[in-house]
């Protein structure tokens, strides 16, 4: 008797949780950091193609039950360290649904700054100026409470950078702007 008491309070418990958790939040400040790997697929001269791995920060504020617009940088770090950059960018999120698993795409556009590191060696790259970059994901966000979650997605990212010095033995042998295509994928949590 003690035992289906002790079953059918659990089973209660289990209930009320899932009926208070119908609903994402939908208005007010949020934030997502998130990881992403990033595979280049394309460069302007198909010289280099550096796999990245990324750490996005966004906080913004919803204003709709589906449209969010926050303020993000990233931390992109490749191997070699050349291509090293903190991207900052404004970032427009859509949620398609506001149960507890939700579509969601995302927008990004902004401006990357280099980290001023570069690669060693007989062959060497060096970012010297920054430039623009923008991108977009597809996602799932699945809600463990009306406030947090977490969210996997895929996406693209251009990166222009202004000004590459590529070189040999220490001597600079060109300078000269560079375009990056990415692909990515990664998971991230929100709150």
């Amino acid at each position: 008797m003690l035992l289906a008491m002790l079953c059918f309070a659990a089973s209660a418990q289990k209930k009320d949780k899932g009926d208070q958790h119908v609903e994402f939040r939908y208005h007010g400040f949020y934030s997502v950091v998130d990881y992403a790997l990033m595979k280049t697929v394309s460069t302007l001269d198909d010289i280099e193609s550096p796999l990245f791995h990324s750490i996005n920060v966004v906080a913004g504020f919803q204003w709709r039950p589906e449209s969010a617009v926050g303020f993000g940088f990233s931390y992109l770090h490749d191997a070699s360290g050349a291509f090293s950059q903190i991207p900052m960018y404004v970032e427009y999120r859509t949620h398609y649904l506001r149960g507890r698993v939700a579509p969601f795409t995302t927008a990004r556009v902004g401006f990357s700054v280099p980290v001023g590191s570069g690669s060693s060696g007989e062959h060497y790259a060096k970012i010297n100026l920054g430039g623009l970059t923008f991108g977009a994901r597809l996602g799932v966000r699945y809600a463990f409470t009306r406030s947090s979650g977490a969210n996997i997605f895929a996406g693209y990212q251009m990166l222009q950078l202004n000004q590459v010095e590529r070189g040999t033995n220490g001597q600079c042998e060109t300078i000269g702007a560079e375009l990056f295509h990415t692909i990515q994928a990664g998971l991230g949590f929100n709150f």
